[in-house]
């Protein structure tokens, strides 16, 4: 009888610990939502994806963006990645900074869905 209830107590007490650790990771990284690039301005992904970004708002709009780096950047994990992005950009005379969306699929392929100046 003792054995019995110390494994019963042993079993709840490694589930409460699994169910507390699996919530800490779901409150970290939400499934289907949008989650934080840690730094992404040294982050050498979000930094390709930043260059990226404005050289296909120039070959779309015959612009001459310069790219200067990522601000923030955030992943929505789905059938690829979507990300959202403030990116840091020289539109002589000035720096601008710019709200943009790019869509990867899981080959790399990537497409520019968004792209628009914070402050004009």
């Amino acid at each position: 009888m003792e054995f019995k209830q110390y494994h019963i107590k042993s079993l709840l007490l490694l589930l409460s610990v699994v169910f507390a650790f699996s919530g800490g990771l779901e409150a970290a990284k939400m499934t289907g939502g949008y989650n934080e690039i840690p730094n992404a301005s040294k982050d050498p992904h979000a930094i390709a994806l930043g260059a990226f970004v404005v050289d296909q708002y120039n070959a779309i709009s015959h612009a001459s963006l310069k790219f200067i780096g990522v601000l923030e950047a955030l992943e929505q994990v789905v059938a690829g990645s979507n990300y959202k992005m403030a990116i840091l950009a020289f539109d002589k005379p000035y720096q601008r900074v710019y709200k943009a969306m790019v869509q990867e699929n899981l080959n790399g392929a990537r497409k520019l869905t968004y792209f628009e100046a914070v402050l004009a």
